[in-house]
């Protein structure tokens, strides 16, 4: 989570041709509204979204997990080459 969220989806859209899920949330201590980015990646692509989150906003909140399988909808993989 970061209050450069904008500037963030729009990278890994752009970086890495992946589309991001925006929920709404609220800070359970603050109170405070946010959107929540969620994107599915290849684990090789871990490391390319920390980075681009990590630029734009050091502060930024980020969390990651294996992802046993999905269903639906249109998971590409892109050439590393």
């Amino acid at each position: 989570m970061s209050d450069h969220n904008g500037q963030i989806r729009q990278r890994i859209m752009h970086a890495l041709g992946r589309g991001v899920t925006i929920y709404r949330g609220f800070g359970g201590m603050s109170g405070r509204e946010r959107d929540i980015l969620y994107c599915v990646i290849t684990r090789l692509e871990i490391g390319k979204v920390k980075a681009i989150v990590r630029e734009i906003d050091p502060e930024a909140f980020i969390v990651y997990h294996a992802l046993a399988g999905a269903e639906g909808g249109v998971v590409k993989t892109r050439g590393f080459h």
